[in-house]
């Protein structure tokens, strides 16, 4: 037996696909592909893997080990190729000839089970190899018509597409595949943790895994993704409000201090929430200021951190200070905030403008109304929070109304090399007392 100089790879592919009954199993490919490189003589081989990935050209970006395989093969690194049969390596003309002439320009050998890929080289032998390439495209592009015109014909008829969520199964009636129930998934547990976590979706999670052994739609872990799906299927009132960057907080912030704190170096403090949950007991939150500059430069940061309970003392009694009838302040916190409400209220009528005028789709408006209610009403609650004045500041309002409070009396609240607050700049200097 001939011992050939160099690495063997072996590629193994599959598409995905909802009928296991006409797919070809990893261990499958993988003992033809061992097989085929001990007959020439490689007693090991690497395994380049794309599970789920399909062999079209248009998504050749996808398959990330194939690619990895290609780069491989320039760099000389490999001796031969080895794969279950041509299809599993490709579906086209375009990633065929990209893939035999990388090959032949390092003199590699491309060996399926149904041969080697353009065998002796002869014009012959390529052309057969070529042929072969282009029928494959041929029954990937009719199998793609197939199922398109199968999902057609299911969405007409009403049927479920798609996979199927937490909670339920699929089951055929007169009328088509419909989704229903199912007892051994109940969704009133998991709306159940997400109240009790305060409607944090990693809170929720690691009640799910850890405290009620609870499993997934597919039977793996919770995780903030597959939670929030959930929740934006069966009770979307209860999710987060969404961040200006799309994705969705953890909840109000219970920072009291946000955006206030200025460090001794000029950066303002970050807030870090730390939750805890132990055995028996409710979810504690304990809340800190940091300076992120301080991580970088120690020797001109002693402390880096500090906690909001150390502050609290110096703040309440800088807040006493304040001489002004209380209600003004309140009245310009709730202006604050009736700005942001005009700002969203025009924000809407130009989406129902755009819809109006076809620029975007019906399910691009529904979307952005949607998030406009939500900060409308994140907005509504602060707002009703502060519209009370009792003529002075109460330190048990919510953190996200009182921070819009404390923003109106102070621009920033100066703090020294030990984090301790020394000096508060108050928006109108005459609302102090001496």
């Amino acid at each position: 037996m001939v011992q050939f100089v160099g690495t063997a790879a072996g590629y193994l592919r599959k598409s995905r696909s909802d009928d296991p009954t006409r797919e070809v199993s990893r261990e499958v490919q993988e003992l033809a592909v061992r097989r085929l490189a001990a007959k020439d003589g490689f007693p090991d081989v690497t395994l380049y893997i794309d599970w789920d990935r399909s062999g079209d050209d248009a998504k050749i970006e996808r398959r990330t080990a194939y690619t990895a395989m290609l780069q491989a093969l320039s760099n000389g690194e490999i001796s031969a190729i080895y794969a279950y049969s041509p299809d599993r390596l490709y579906r086209g003309m375009s990633t065929f000839v990209q893939l035999t002439r990388a090959a032949s320009e390092r003199d590699v050998r491309l060996v399926t089970a149904n041969g080697e890929i353009e065998g002796d080289g002869t014009p012959l032998a390529v052309a057969y190899a070529q042929i072969g390439a282009v029928f494959a495209q041929l029954e990937l592009n009719t199998a793609k018509a197939r199922a398109r015109a199968a999902a057609d014909v299911r969405r007409r008829r009403g049927d479920h597409l798609g996979a199927v969520p937490y909670g339920y199964q699929l089951e055929r009636c007169a009328e088509g595949v419909r989704l229903v129930r199912r007892a051994d998934q109940p969704i009133d547990v998991v709306l159940d943790a997400w109240e009790r976590s305060g409607r944090r979706p990693r809170t929720c999670a690691r009640i799910l895994n850890d405290e009620l052994g609870l499993k997934s739609a597919r039977g793996g872990t919770w995780d903030r993704p597959s939670l929030l799906r959930l929740i934006a299927r069966e009770a979307p009132d209860r999710l987060p409000r969404r961040a200006p960057s799309g994705r969705r907080s953890e909840g109000p912030s219970p920072a009291r201090f946000a955006k206030l704190l200025r460090c001794h170096c000029g950066r303002t403090l970050t807030p870090n929430v730390h939750r805890e949950r132990r055995e028996g007991r409710a979810l504690t939150e304990t809340v800190s200021y940091y300076c992120a500059r301080g991580h970088a430069s120690r020797a001109d940061h002693p402390r880096v951190y500090v906690a909001e309970s150390v502050l609290m003392p110096w703040m309440k009694g800088e807040a006493d200070r304040l001489i002004i009838p209380f209600d003004e302040v309140v009245e310009t916190a709730s202006e604050g905030v009736q700005g942001q409400l005009d700002a969203l209220d025009a924000k809407q009528e130009r989406v129902i403008e755009a819809h109006i005028e076809g620029l975007i789709a019906k399910a691009d408006r529904d979307r952005r109304l949607k998030e406009i209610r939500s900060a409308r009403e994140s907005l509504d609650s602060r707002r009703r929070a502060v519209s009370t004045p009792i003529g002075r500041i109460d330190w048990s309002w919510p953190p996200t109304a009182l921070n819009d409070v404390l923003r109106n009396l102070w621009s920033h609240v100066d703090v020294d090399e030990q984090l301790r607050p020394v000096h508060a700049e108050w928006v109108v200097p005459e609302w102090r007392t001496a």
